[in-house]
């Protein structure tokens, strides 16, 4: 190996070092889960102990970090997200010129409510590299279909699916973003490659479809859903028991689970299934303060109701985004109403 292969913006000229980043960035990408990423952050430490200055090392740490912070537990998401934060903020002051380093800060901007500041990142990611791949394409999406754009989300995830098919995370998100669009052919066929390409790890990221089944609004079989979390698996024996659904979740959503904030979002999506509005807002404006990006799930045709809650448009101001709206455009189910209010379908 030379030092050409691997001296680029934000390398190393640490070969050792180099080595440990290129193991963990492989282990990380095909990460299943939270327990997985944890280890792939220990693996990835020894590489900036072995080079301080290498900067790709500092961003890929970051976003480690922050999905630690978005599907661990919630007693270390501010922990996680600070380290994230200082480490994204490292690599952009080791190299200034390395899009993935503000692409990290921007997605730590979106867990913590800072929309504007966001987009910023990501426009300057996207001026410094015009062909980024995952993670950097799914994050921007999901921060757009966060914040309601999620046609756009759509188009990016379209672009990335082209690029990169073999993508098991990329095509999830993909499948989640058609569930918004209510796209079912889409979705009945991205599902079926998907099963074809991935078999069985496919269960372990189809939520797309069991996000679309919920947003109907109908009701659902238990084999219909093929997803698989400690949440759905406790109530997909009562989907059509609404009061017995509703039993589970307020025991799951109880102080001592300690939840992560897409177990927590899940929470408010079943909830509105089930019929319970409040509650629902309830767990989202819980999930935000973990990560705010998990908002994408308050814009299906299932959580109306929840958008017509008071509590609904005192979440989007205290989070920013009616400024961010106001700034770079309202999303596809809210519009402005006189000066200083809006309505959302």
């Amino acid at each position: 190996m030379t030092l050409e292969a691997f001296n680029l913006v934000g390398g190393t000229d640490n070969i050792e070092a180099y080595e440990i980043y290129l193991a963990a960035k492989g282990k990380f990408y095909s990460a299943h889960n939270y327990y997985e990423a944890d280890l792939v952050s220990e693996t990835l430490d020894r590489a900036v102990i072995l080079d301080p200055e290498f900067a790709s090392a500092w961003a890929l740490k970051s976003l480690i970090h922050e999905n630690l912070a978005i599907f661990g537990s919630s007693n270390r998401a501010d922990t996680e997200r600070d380290t994230a934060i200082s480490s994204a903020q490292r690599a952009i002051e080791i190299e200034p010129k390395l899009a993935l380093g503000y692409l990290s800060l921007g997605i730590c901007e979106t867990m913590r409510g800072k929309w504007v500041d966001a987009e910023l990142r990501f426009h300057t990611a996207l001026q410094l590299e015009t062909e980024m791949s995952h993670p950097a394409g799914t994050n921007m999406a999901i921060t757009y279909m966060a914040v309601g754009h999620y046609k756009k989300g759509c188009d990016i995830l379209e672009k990335y699916r082209r690029n990169d098919p073999l993508n098991i995370a990329t095509r999830a998100i993909y499948v989640v973003v058609l569930s918004l669009l209510g796209n079912k052919q889409k979705i009945e066929n991205e599902n079926k490659l998907c099963k074809g390409l991935f078999g069985d790890l496919w269960k372990l990221r189809s939520y797309g479809m069991a996000y679309y089944l919920l947003n109907t609004g109908d009701t659902l079989s238990n084999d219909e859903i093929e997803y698989s979390t400690p949440i759905f698996d406790k109530v997909k024996k009562c989907l059509d028991s609404p009061k017995e659904g509703l039993a589970i979740l307020y025991q799951l959503y109880s102080d001592e689970n300690n939840l992560g904030e897409r177990d927590i979002t899940d929470i408010s999506l079943l909830a509105a299934y089930f019929g319970d509005p409040e509650f629902a807002m309830t767990a989202m404006e819980e999930g935000t303060k973990i990560n705010a990006t998990g908002l994408f799930k308050i814009w299906p045709p299932v959580m109306r109701e929840v958008r017509q809650l008071p509590r609904f448009k005192e979440l989007m101001r205290e989070i920013g985004l009616v400024d961010y709206w106001n700034r770079f455009g309202w999303p596809d189910l809210c519009r402005p109403v006189g000066e200083d209010d809006f309505k959302c379908d």
